[in-house]
């Protein structure tokens, strides 16, 4: 028989029978319909949720929920934004713009510290977004502290990033480079012009006589100053606030007279007593009849600390410690914070640093004193004259000291001179 190509003669080779090999067939196309139905299902799914256009363009989506949270923060709606821009953060956690946004509405809400966490997020993703330079210095705003609002603007500046012409233009100008603090009474000039005080506000003067209030209130007639912000103690509010001098933003840097577990009885008298280092200042509180304490603020990091059992009324010198007069008066030295603190003299009645050395008189009777003289650079205490009849001290020098004595019958008084 001749064989013929391409015709199949006899039984199949298959080894399968047809019965079985239609088994596996529906197997296969079971498990094929199976994933079709889970694709079409999550397809559904994500079209449910996002529509079309943001299932195959995901960039796209963070655009439009951007937009929607910028449209919401214009028509005051900040809930809306912050849900928008969250949407964005959560297919995109790193988009500038959307962290920044989300710093933008956590503001407008008035959540300081969410917001300060999302704009400090943002600005290591980038340091030279616009969005987020502008929020950090709204943040300060918000918190009412220029100093650092003018650090923001700064930085952005040496980013290359810009600002809208005029805006904040109050805060980017200084009223002076910050200079010492200082300790007035009433009013100060400074290098730009005059800090004014009364019995309700604080004015600003400036050098051609243009006159600002930059604070009302109750503050008291004695403040400090580094030409550049105003320590001022309010007492109504009972509270030390630090004030913008080219701005008027002010807000409260510590609350005095409010520990009742230190004192039981208030008064509203509190000073500011001295400065030490350019940058601690000092404010004492008379917190019961015949006591006082201080605090001191520490004007480089705004912290704020009692000195326990520290009475200061005036500083007289300062170097590496402190050298003050307490109301009682008694003269005592110690450390910035208050520590090793040791009495010099339990009664003094005038003082004066001359030389390296404090001078003072310890009053031992009616006019009659002892002059003593404290050398600070090694702690010695020595007596220099006794029983002096010193009725008003005219005043000290290195080696001199000029005083008016009085004669107890005729109540004349007589210049005189005691040299050391």
């Amino acid at each position: 028989m001749r064989i013929q190509p391409n015709v199949t003669y006899g039984m199949s080779m298959s080894s399968v029978s047809p019965r079985r090999k239609g088994r596996r067939g529906g197997s296969g196309k079971k498990i094929l319909a199976i994933l079709v139905v889970l694709l079409f299902l999550g397809a559904s799914y994500s079209f449910v949720k996002f529509g079309v256009v943001d299932f195959f363009a995901p960039s796209q989506r963070v655009v439009s929920y951007i937009d929607s949270g910028d449209k919401y923060l214009e028509s005051n709606d900040a809930q809306g934004a912050l849900e928008a821009y969250k949407k964005a953060l959560k297919i995109d956690k790193d988009n500038v713009e959307a962290r920044a946004g989300l710093g933008d509405a956590y503001l407008a809400l008035s959540k300081i510290e969410q917001a300060e966490k999302a704009y400090n997020y943002a600005l290591k993703l980038s340091d030279n977004n616009e969005r987020v330079y502008r929020g950090l210095v709204n943040l300060s705003i918000k918190r009412g502290i220029a100093s650092d609002a003018r650090i923001w603007i700064t930085k952005a500046a040496e980013k290359g990033v810009s600002f809208k012409a005029n805006e904040w233009s109050i805060l980017s100008t200084l009223v002076t480079n910050k200079g010492n603090l200082s300790v007035a009474d009433d009013d100060i000039t400074l290098d730009s012009g005059v800090i004014k005080i009364t019995d309700n506000e604080v004015k600003y003067i400036n050098k051609s006589n243009s006159e600002k209030i930059i604070y009302t209130g109750s503050p008291s007639r004695k403040f400090a100053t580094d030409g550049v912000a105003a320590y001022v103690y309010d007492k109504g509010l009972k509270q030390i606030i630090l004030v913008d001098i080219a701005s008027g933003l002010y807000y409260g840097v510590a609350d005095v007279y409010t520990d009742k577990k230190i004192s039981s009885i208030y008064y509203e008298d509190g000073s500011f007593c001295g400065i030490a280092d350019n940058k601690y200042l000092y404010f004492s509180e008379r917190c019961d009849e015949d006591a006082y304490r201080t605090y001191m603020l520490d004007t480089k990091t705004k912290s704020f600390s009692v000195m326990e059992n520290i009475d200061i009324k005036s500083i007289v010198h300062k170097s590496d410690k402190l050298y003050y007069v307490t109301h009682k008066p008694a003269l005592y030295v110690c450390g910035f914070d208050g520590a090793d603190n040791a009495e010099i003299c339990s009664e003094v009645k005038d003082y004066a640093f001359v030389g390296g050395n404090i001078i003072y008189t310890e009053p031992v009777g009616n006019n009659i004193v002892n002059v003593w003289k404290y050398i600070v650079e090694s702690g010695a205490n020595t007596q220099l004259a006794s029983s002096v009849n010193v009725y008003l001290i005219n005043g000290f020098y290195s080696d001199y000291m000029s005083y008016y004595s009085i004669n107890s019958e005729t109540q004349v008084t007589k210049l005189e001179t005691l040299e050391y």
